[in-house]
């Protein structure tokens, strides 16, 4: 493999590594998924959240990159996001704001309450 395509794959690892610095908490949480044009609330697995977003698995809903959605999320509700990818039956959003994160950990002890180390 010659000097340019180590290069780029040196390149391509740094940026995935800057993308995931934010910690993320591992959950198994069903909730609900809201898109704006008035269909009805879609359920979703919430698989990883943070206080910047989330990762979901939904089995029979596709998510398109760019779209907005709001997750309900117990304690401070409806969070306005958009689909940052999405890949057979999982996505991953990004908040439009980051969660206060006092509220995120109340938020956590609803959601993820066996926890070790909780």
């Amino acid at each position: 493999m010659g000097d340019e395509a180590w290069s780029k794959i040196a390149r391509t690892s740094l940026g995935q590594a800057q993308r995931r610095v934010v910690s993320r908490d591992s959950l198994s949480y069903q909730t609900s998924i809201e898109r704006p044009r008035g269909t009805q609330p879609i359920e979703v697995e919430i698989v990883d959240l943070s206080i910047w977003g989330f990762q979901a698995r939904c089995g029979f809903a596709r998510f398109d990159r760019g779209e907005p959605v709001r997750l309900n999320l117990p304690l401070i509700g409806l969070q306005d996001a958009q689909v940052r990818w999405s890949l057979r039956g999982c996505f991953g959003a990004q908040f439009h704001q980051p969660v206060d994160a006092r509220a995120y950990l109340d938020v956590l002890a609803v959601v993820a309450p066996s926890r070790p180390g909780r």
